[in-house]
């Protein structure tokens, strides 16, 4: 399940989720990946986003990507990545990468 695209979530609704506590959640992210709860979703949400935009069929708009990964618009991901999402869908279909996540 992809709990992380879940709008509005927090430490606390995840660690429920999960069946855990907030602060073993919030250690093992600490600990492990070095990133904090809300670091930790927008990167799983990039990676999504990545994903999404590297589909060839069909193509979605970047509004429908950013809406389904919980971001507010298109240009809050550029914010995040440091590329646009159109620049790294021409980059990842024309069979080169960006180096940015």
């Amino acid at each position: 399940d992809k709990l992380y695209l879940t709008e509005g979530i927090t430490l606390s609704s995840a660690a429920d989720s999960m069946g855990v506590s907030p602060r073993l959640l919030s250690d093992f992210l600490n600990n492990i990946y070095e990133k904090n709860f809300n670091t930790w979703i927008k990167s799983l949400r990039i990676e999504e986003v990545k994903r999404l935009l590297q589909q060839t069929e069909p193509k979605m708009t970047l509004l429908d990507i950013a809406a389904l990964t919980g971001f507010p618009d298109a240009s809050s991901i550029k914010l995040f990545t440091g590329v646009t999402p159109s620049a790294y869908r021409t980059t990842s279909n024309g069979g080169g990468t960006s180096n940015r996540s």
